[in-house]
């Protein structure tokens, strides 16, 4: 028994020795605990959340910081109540000094890409972050700042009690991009690896940004990028398209821009070039032509990146067109050249190499050059009206127009094609007027509302203006907001009359003209167009208006 006791006693002691040791061990830990990770890779390309990015944020966001994008989540909602008492920290005052002395925007980002996640220097800091915060003391000012408002209100706590919302976000990625291998088409295109790729989802701040981190052992390239919309409280991406998009293009600067630097001698000798769309250019925060030409050079790398992958048809509707609308006007040249290097790949063995020949496009541009691109600009911003009617949308039959064709290659279905036309005429618009495409295109169109049935090769009129419309259709696919493989399509649209905005037009069109006769089967009167097959609805949307240029939602 009383050998019992004792060995009770040792152990007791033992347990309060043991409890004693770890109490300072636990404060110890609980001071050096570190960020849990958030991150998932899918075919070398990481997505993250990050925490320096996300305690910028909450440092922007109380310092009313005008760049935060728009998504009403929960999220939103914790970090106000969370860190609302430290809107008096000096880090906000600090912040707002730099901010105004340039150090916003994708400053604050590439600096914090520069520190570790302990906000620590962990490579050279670049000399224009430095000098757009004022100098060395303010920014080193602010960093000490940022690191005491981290450590004030215990933010890593913060960060790391989200662990499963920030998980939900990037299962959620992992699942739609699963197949995602826009890595390897980059490095292709370029010719050669940089070091890594991290996407950096940026739950609040507004804006995409597109790094690059010079390290001892490579180049860390990184796209930072805001969500598009959210499914409840889960932020996402509205397209996968879309994505690609930002992706290329904010990758593409780690590749182009510091080329477009060291040439900015050669480059400089046509600054000439940024007088036509200066005024365009510095409204989209482009304020001179340094900074134009590798925005030129990145967008005609997207668009010929876009056309690998999705077709040249769709690159030009949803890139080239948007990109020229927003007058960029020098992509229609350095794409034509971007071909030259990509149909050369074996004498061009990287981007790098074909460079000064890309760069030779901007010593060919002269002024009549200029004056067809700013047409083309108008072109593609045409028509200039709020709403793109819907096909079924009332019209005055008396100045109504109802063109028929007279190029179909089958005469005996282009003559079972005018019997429709004449049993719609009479179901419809009997007091309408059916002319030929031939006779239309000698009256003066501008008066009427016009009702046009046909291919796109067999109705003249359709061949004059079918191009203005942010649809191709092609005897192998249709292409809208994507492309649609196959030869049996037809297609009902709405759209403005092409001279006059004041006036509609409506088009029954198909791949084939026996696919053009019964048409009106297909309902379509809700939206602007549909796309059918066999009668049936394929696909149905509206248009939409981006920087002036419409494309298919």
């Amino acid at each position: 028994m009383k050998r019992l006791l004792n060995e009770s006693r040792r152990t007791i002691v033992l347990l309060f020795l043991v409890t004693c040791n770890a109490v300072p061990c636990f404060a110890k830990n609980n001071q050096d605990k570190t960020y849990l990770p958030n991150e998932v890779n899918v075919n070398g390309l990481i997505f993250k959340i990050d925490p320096r990015i996300e305690l910028f944020y909450v440092f922007a966001y109380l310092a009313d910081y005008p760049f935060l994008n728009g998504l009403d989540i929960k999220y939103r909602e914790e970090i106000e109540n969370y860190f609302s008492n430290y809107r008096n920290h000096e880090v906000i005052s600090i912040g707002q000094k730099i901010g105004k002395k340039g150090f916003s925007l994708d400053k604050p980002i590439f600096l914090l890409l520069c520190l570790t996640e302990n906000l620590d220097k962990r490579v050279k800091i670049p000399e224009y972050l430095i000098e757009s915060a004022g100098g060395q003391e303010n920014l080193d000012k602010f960093i000490g700042l940022l690191k005491d408002f981290a450590e004030k209100t215990d933010f890593k706590s913060f960060f790391n009690n989200h662990k499963d919302f920030y998980s939900l976000i990037l299962k959620n990625i992992e699942f739609n991009f699963k197949d995602y291998d826009e890595v390897r088409r980059i490095e292709n295109y370029f010719g050669y690896k940089q070091k890594s790729y991290t996407v950096i989802i940026n739950l609040l701040g507004s804006g995409n940004f597109g790094p690059r981190v010079i390290t001892p052992s490579g180049i860390e390239i990184y796209c930072v990028m805001e969500p598009g919309l959210k499914c409840g409280n889960i932020p996402g991406f509205d397209s996968l398209q879309m994505f690609d998009d930002l992706l290329w293009h904010e990758f593409s600067h780690s590749y182009v821009n510091h080329l477009v630097d060291e040439y900015q001698g050669e480059t400089g000798k046509y600054s000439h070039l940024h007088e036509p769309i200066k005024s365009s250019m510095r409204s989209q925060a482009y304020p001179d032509w340094h900074v134009t030409v590798k925005e030129h050079i990145v967008r005609a790398v997207t668009i010929r990146l876009a056309a690998g992958k999705y077709g040249e048809e769709l690159a030009f509707l949803l890139n080239f067109r948007l990109e020229m609308g927003k007058r960029f006007i020098y992509v229609k040249p350095l794409c034509e050249k971007l071909k030259e290097y990509e149909a050369n790949r074996d004498k061009y063995h990287s981007f790098k190499e074909f460079f000064p020949e890309l760069i030779s496009v901007f010593k060919n541009i002269n002024e009549k050059d200029i004056i067809d691109l700013q047409n083309d600009v108008e072109k593609y911003r045409k028509p200039d009206v709020q709403i793109i009617p819907n096909p079924l949308d009332g019209y005055d039959h008396a100045t109504t127009l109802i063109i028929r064709p007279t190029r179909e290659k089958d005469m005996s279905v282009q003559q079972k094609l005018y019997d429709f036309i004449d049993q719609y005429k009479s179901s419809f618009y009997p007091e309408s007027r059916i002319v030929t495409d031939k006779e239309a295109l000698e009256l003066d169109l501008s008066k009427y509302d016009l009702i046009v049935f046909g291919t796109p090769e067999g109705n003249l009129v359709l061949d004059k203006y079918l191009d203005q419309i942010p649809l191709v259709i092609g005897r192998n696919q249709v292409t809208a907001n994507r492309t649609y493989e196959g030869n049996d399509y037809q297609l009902i649209t709405g759209w403005i009359n092409p001279l006059n905005k004041n006036r509609k037009m409506t088009i029954y069109t198909a791949q084939n003209v026996e696919r053009v006769i019964d048409i009106n089967q297909i309902p379509h009167g809700g939206s602007n167009y549909v796309i059918g097959k066999n009668y049936k609805t394929h696909k149905f949307g509206n248009y939409k208006r981006l920087m002036q240029v419409w494309i298919c939602e």
